[in-house]
């Protein structure tokens, strides 16, 4: 009698979690329709891929396309518009903070914008409303000695409306003419490729 009663109640208490973790889930997918859910990709080396939950993409991104256009606050305060970036090369990158492989990459592009500045102009462009906050943005960049401009995707509207980057890192390249050039990098990329990528560009 005695083990009967004390499988009922387990049986109780196991159905009570089992309806707890239901509401608990359902009420998190609602908090967090803009949040990104992160993921190691099978499918890339090196790639943490993040899905943006309840969104799709409203624009397609093509090589030999124009940019999509964006004006983003830099990490400065101050606004930067792509297109007025026309007549030189630029690296397009989109990274965040909780992206291991994207801070692996970091220190090479610095590296380029060291030693290529005159030719290439490098964007970071931070998946803000994916970071827990800025500071840490800020934190991560004078950590790791970044001068490049780094703006801010705070509603993530250029990450996934204008340029779907569901994977990060993601690096589109830019010719002079403000087009698309190159097949987007998906991954961190290495100091020597970066170089192999500013010399393909025209």
């Amino acid at each position: 009698m005695l083990q009967r009663l004390l499988g009922a109640v387990v049986l109780l208490v196991m159905f009570g979690i089992v309806i707890y973790n239901f509401f608990e889930d359902e009420q998190g997918q609602n908090n967090n329709e803009q949040r990104l859910v992160e993921i190691e990709d099978e499918n890339f080396d090196g790639v943490i891929t993040a899905y943006p939950e309840a969104k799709e993409a409203s624009a397609q991104v093509e090589v030999n396309k124009p940019a999509p256009d964006f004006t983003l606050e830099t990490l400065d305060g101050e606004e930067l518009t792509l297109s007025d970036l026309k007549g030189k090369k630029v690296f397009l990158n989109f990274w965040a903070t909780w992206c291991t492989y994207c801070l692996d990459e970091m220190p090479a592009m610095q590296k380029i914008h060291e030693n290529y500045g005159d030719e290439v102009v490098i964007i970071g462009l931070n998946a803000t409303g994916s970071e827990t906050s800025l500071d840490k943005v800020k934190s991560y960049v004078d950590q790791l000695g970044i001068t490049f401009p780094i703006v801010l995707d705070k509603d993530l509207k250029v990450t996934y409306d204008k340029y779907q980057a569901m994977g990060l890192p993601t690096t589109f390249f830019i010719n002079t003419k403000g087009e698309i050039q190159l097949e987007r990098h998906i991954g961190p990329m290495s100091y020597e490729l970066m170089e192999e990528k500013l010399k393909e560009l025209k």
